[in-house]
């Protein structure tokens, strides 16, 4: 109903392209959507299986990842991208946009590597819980859960004690 009031309102060819962003925004909207709901279930499914330490050691592990989501995703890098992006689009075409985002996804992938390997080779070292505990009620190293990992390269429980 929104698409044809905005498309009798317009004026020839931008009708089509403001109901193609009306479009658009509703698959980013749906897609947020369905996320919100998929992360709920997680949730819900988490609290339902696993005992509050293991949770709080779930969520301790995902806060370095979900703090580089924010910033890198969501944050300062799409801020300063996107008129960078608009600036080549406008000043040097097609061609030039699409080399420098060619670029910059590179350039992303390989930071994405970089701190995938260093998290993996700092996994070998205690367990979060027993380093940055979420809360005070976190266990100490001696009654830190055991967790069972279907990873090859991670080490034996065993190693992380002293």
């Amino acid at each position: 109903m929104f698409v044809d009031s905005v498309s009798r309102e317009a004026p020839g060819g931008a009708a089509s392209e403001r109901s193609k962003l009306v479009g658009r925004a509703g698959v980013v909207g749906a897609g947020t959507l369905a996320s919100r709901i998929l992360g709920l279930g997680r949730d819900v499914a988490l609290a339902a299986i696993f005992t509050r330490d293991e949770t709080d050691a779930f969520f301790v592990a995902f806060t370095l990842p979900n703090l580089l989501r924010q910033l890198l995703g969501e944050g300062a890098v799409s801020g300063a991208l996107v008129p960078v992006l608009s600036d080549t689009l406008e000043k040097g075409g097609d061609e030039a946009a699409q080399a420098f985002f060619a670029r910059a996804r590179g350039l992303s992938l390989l930071a994405l590597t970089v701190v995938t390997v260093l998290g993996m080779l700092a996994s070998s070292s205690p367990p979060a819980t027993t380093t940055c505990p979420a809360s005070s009620s976190a266990p100490s190293a001696s009654r830190a859960p055991s967790f069972r990992t279907s990873s090859s390269w991670a080490p034996p429980r065993s190693a992380w004690r002293p």
